[in-house]
């Protein structure tokens, strides 16, 4: 989440980017709720205030905290909100969820993917990125959103994907997302005493 936020705020240079995240729902004080059958998922909005000056270790830290604190709420709806539905205007156009994969590696469609690239990796645990362009026959399949980051913990692998509109978009600045996105994960295990500035100047726009 840290590592998403900080790539947000790169490119679209503002102190404070707001996403989604997905929770499973199955740690919500009720007994036995990990062996109930059915879907307790919920996107909860994230909202990170980001400084360049700020230390990549501090955000991390701060992040979490701020996730522990939230977990209390994360059945909450944001259609039962004071605001509804925000007068018809999304609270966030780009969301991030992780999950475990205990299934085999599998290969993924190449008319799907426009781009599979390994961008890093580390021993024991390799990274994976593909990156996949949703046409709108795919839309009403995919949430609703610009633009989704999917991490799946393979145990001896981390796969990440991320979904584009292309429409809103453009192919090479999805691209170059996931190359900061990459730079920026590797930064936070290398350099996490860095400030943000020193790791990720503000190059790029959306």
């Amino acid at each position: 989440m840290t590592a998403w936020a900080v790539v947000l705020d790169n490119f679209v240079k503002s102190s404070e980017v707001c996403f989604g995240y997905l929770v499973s729902g199955r740690d919500v004080p009720v007994e036995r709720i990990e062996d109930a059958v059915g879907l307790y998922i919920n996107l909860v909005p994230c909202k990170c205030t980001i400084l360049q000056d700020s230390l990549l270790q501090q955000l991390l830290t701060d992040v979490h905290e701020d996730f522990v604190r939230s977990s209390p709420n994360q059945s909450f709806t944001l259609t039962s909100s004071p605001g509804g539905e925000f007068q018809g205007r999304s609270l966030f156009n780009a969301t991030i969820s992780f999950q475990r994969d205990d299934s085999s590696n599998q290969e993924i469609a190449p008319d799907k993917t426009t781009s599979l690239e390994r961008l890093w990796s580390r021993d024991p645990t390799e990274v994976s990125y593909s990156l996949t362009n949703i046409g709108k026959d795919q839309e009403a399949n995919i949430l609703q959103y610009d633009i989704v980051l999917s991490v799946a913990d393979k145990g001896d692998a981390m796969l990440v994907s991320l979904y584009f509109y292309n429409g809103r978009i453009p192919e090479t600045e999805a691209k170059a997302i996931a190359m900061v996105f990459s730079h920026v994960i590797a930064s936070i295990i290398d350099e996490p005493e860095h400030t943000i500035q020193q790791v990720l100047p503000r190059y790029h726009s959306c």
